[in-house]
């Protein structure tokens, strides 16, 4: 892919903004120290700067450049900077000195800055799929040379008139940065845990999903802020959030009371397959506090044989076994359920009591 230079602004004085996308929070941003960098797409090191909104402490990231859209010099560069949520996620953009021109070098619309930002806040837009040289006539200089059915879908998914500036842009945003920044936010959180508390104050599902993202793939290291955010992910009617909330269960200091108490009200709201998840994964448990307690013993009514297996092992690790709990074993020693009766009887003797 023949990649154009750009030229990277940061540090330069901004000068006149001529657009900014209405997301950006402009007037609340400041900027934090560095130095901060990610490769851009030719590989070579680029700085990005780290910004935070003082009003939600929200972690954002920016990249300032000045750079062509095209191969022909037909195009008129393009200075502008690229804002990034602190998973990667685009925020928006703002266009220094003079409006944003197509290859008519007519002016950019509001119907075209519309559709230029739903174009960029697509990360899977069908520009992914392009190579730059397929904007461009190989066979007869300024007529694009690509096929039909192509040129169609490179249209629909630009600003009309403008397939160049569109798909610069997309590329800057989408093509490797996000993955990059979200590490450098997980690096930075991991440097600078109360900035991670402060910005829970204004937590979204999807910031709690980046999170949680973190912690199951290693890059952010459990904290306090962390385990709120693993209790409050289990406790989430979304499946994919609380799946991923499942997998961090394994990094909670799980003997913690307050973390069982967090515990035993998310399990409380549970479906028997979820509370089964949980006790196949709290191997780290080596003592029951009350809540958790007594939230589990309040299941041993079940009559699900699989499930039961599962939780009198870990009911077992309880320090003070009630009366109730310890009669209702006696009962599931005496299961016609081999594994059952088995997990049964490992309670008791755990106890010091005989079936």
């Amino acid at each position: 892919m023949k990649l154009l230079v750009a030229v990277f602004l940061l540090f330069a004085d901004p000068g006149p903004v001529f657009y900014r996308s209405q997301t950006v929070p402009a007037g609340r941003l400041t900027r934090q120290p560095g130095p901060y960098e990610i490769a851009d797409d030719k590989g070579k090191t680029a700085a990005v700067e780290l910004l935070l909104d003082s009003a939600s402490q929200k972690i954002y990231w920016y990249r300032r450049l000045f750079t062509e859209v095209c191969l022909t010099g037909e195009c008129r560069p393009i200075d502008i900077g690229i804002y990034w949520t602190g998973s990667g996620k685009y925020l928006g953009v703002e266009v220094f000195g003079e409006n944003l021109t197509k290859t008519d070098h007519s002016d950019f619309s509001n119907f075209d800055y519309r559709k230029l930002e739903s174009v960029l806040r697509d990360e899977w837009s069908p520009l992914r799929e392009f190579e730059f040289e397929e904007l461009v006539d190989e066979k007869k200089e300024g007529v694009d040379a690509t096929t039909g059915a192509t040129k169609k879908v490179i249209a629909d998914a630009s600003v009309k008139d403008a397939v160049y500036t569109t798909y610069t842009m997309w590329h800057l945003i989408h093509v490797g940065e996000g993955e990059q920044l979200a590490l450098l936010t997980y690096r930075y959180l991991n440097e600078n845990p109360e900035m991670l508390t402060a910005s829970l104050e204004h937590d979204t599902p999807e910031y709690l999903a980046f999170l949680l993202d973190g912690l199951t793939s290693g890059s952010l290291s459990i904290s306090p802020g962390l385990v709120s955010v693993v209790l409050k992910g289990l406790d989430q009617s979304d499946v994919s959030l609380k799946n991923t909330a499942f997998k961090a269960i394994s990094l909670l200091p799980l003997n913690s009371p307050e973390v069982q108490a967090g515990l035993a009200s998310a399990y409380k709201q549970w479906t028997i397959p979820d509370k089964n998840r949980f006790l196949q994964s709290a191997s780290g448990l080596e003592t029951l506090h009350e809540k958790l307690y007594e939230a589990l013993a309040a299941d041993l009514v079940q009559d699900n044989a699989w499930f039961l297996s599962s939780l009198i092992p870990v009911l077992a690790k309880g320090g003070n076994q009630s009366p109730e709990v310890v009669r209702r074993i006696r009962e599931l020693a005496r299961s016609d359920q081999p594994r059952v009766k088995e997990m049964a009887n490992g309670f008791l003797s755990r106890i010091g009591l005989k079936p």
